[in-house]
């Protein structure tokens, strides 16, 4: 990246040949084309920084926002403290698995101490070898249950595993929990 004094110099390059401007860096012109250059290199710099900041795990002065688009801090858990651990948790939560799958949720309960199973509901349709079946309705496919086997004395809030359940869950679907205490 160019310093001030390179500035300085391609400034005094671009004036027009003559004594009104001199090529002398200790001239009034060159100290003026100095002032400058000191100010485009600045300019430069951010410009650099600001790449940086395009980044979430080299974003400084960003971060603050790069936490608010991501949801971040999590209100069910402690927010980080450092600077590093702020950067991991946010790429983290930007890079995070997706697959709403069944046994993405039971392994993300897995994770926080717990076993689980997932039941999913098919609606009816007639022909299809339901009886003794419950018959459900067509939004019934948007509707899933998480069945958890808790044991006492688990460290981890209940409320906590409801928290991340719903935030994984797509957007269309609607969890409920079914709690059995071992």
């Amino acid at each position: 990246m160019p310093d001030a004094q390179a500035y300085a110099d391609q400034l005094q390059q671009l004036a027009p040949p003559g004594r009104a401007f001199p090529r002398d860096r200790d001239s009034s012109f060159g100290r003026f084309c100095l002032g400058w250059g000191d100010e485009f290199g600045r300019a430069d710099a951010r410009g650099a920084d600001l790449i940086e900041e395009a980044f979430p795990d080299t974003t400084d002065e960003l971060l603050p926002d790069w936490e608010r688009v991501a949801g971040l801090p999590d209100p069910a858990i402690p927010a980080p403290v450092t600077l590093g651990d702020r950067r991991a948790a946010l790429i983290h939560r930007l890079t995070a698995n997706g697959d709403p799958s069944p046994q993405s949720f039971i392994d993300l309960v897995a994770a926080l101490g717990f076993a689980a199973t997932i039941t999913t509901h098919i609606p009816f349709a007639a022909g299809v070898g339901y009886a003794g079946k419950p018959l459900y309705s067509q939004q019934s496919i948007f509707w899933f249950e998480v069945n958890v086997t808790a044991p006492i004395g688990t460290t981890t809030p209940i409320v906590v595993l409801e928290h991340y359940v719903r935030l994984k869950a797509p957007a269309h679907t609607f969890p409920t929990f079914n709690y059995t205490l071992v």
